[in-house]
């Protein structure tokens, strides 16, 4: 089954007898030092199967237990570690923390909007 959900794309399906849900949502950062954050803050949440953060779209692919965890969830660890998603701000303290090349443009446009942003730039 496919359901559209205000942050992003959200896939739920049966895994060897568990529920599997794939959501993917923005969230926003620079670098590959970003993305290496991103993931792993991901990654350490009950429940997170595979976590991917392209860098040059600025989306997130997350692959979860939704017994166990949600995107909400995820989302609430990623803000904590310095980076706001479409949903939740980032933790400022983290943030000012992060490595200059991570200190990302805070109003910076991520999901729909960035890759609509970006067509517009490109073309």
């Amino acid at each position: 089954m496919l359901f559209i959900i205000a942050i992003g794309i959200s896939t739920t399906y049966a895994q060897h007898n568990h529920k599997v849900t794939e959501v993917t949502f923005g969230v926003r950062g620079n670098c590959t030092t970003c993305q290496s954050i991103i993931e792993r803050a991901a990654k350490s949440v009950n429940g997170v199967m595979h976590a991917h953060w392209n860098k040059a779209s600025k989306m997130m692919n997350v692959s979860f237990d939704p017994a166990r965890t949600s995107s909400l969830k995820i989302q609430q660890v990623i803000s904590s570690s310095g980076y706001s998603t479409e949903k939740i701000p980032e933790s400022a303290y983290a943030y000012y923390n992060l490595n200059a090349c991570c200190q990302y443009d805070t109003k910076m446009k991520v999901g729909a909007q960035y890759i609509e942003e970006n067509k517009k730039t490109t073309h």
